[in-house]
């Protein structure tokens, strides 16, 4: 395998991986109308996720990134040692 393409798969390897990780940490803080009662005022008006936390995309993209690398970087150890092949 070719120098390129090595470094082609094992990037790939890492954007997967970061946009894995970022799907499954969107959902964690938000709500909705359904949630259960007390945490809502009848009448008021709704509250957005945003408002409530703000910066939260800012975490959650930071948090991607550090999860990502350290999968990745065990996946890639265990490539180097021969465990795992591409």
């Amino acid at each position: 395998m070719s120098a390129l393409i090595y470094w082609v798969v094992v990037g790939g390897a890492y954007i997967i991986l970061w946009w894995m990780v970022f799907f499954v940490l969107l959902p964690i803080g938000l709500y909705n109308e359904d949630d259960p009662p007390g945490q809502f005022v009848p009448g008021a008006p709704p509250r957005t996720p945003a408002a409530r936390k703000p910066g939260q995309f800012r975490w959650k993209v930071l948090a991607a990134t550090t999860i990502a690398t350290a999968i990745w970087a065990i996946l890639y150890g265990l490539v180097l040692a021969g465990v795992i092949q591409l």
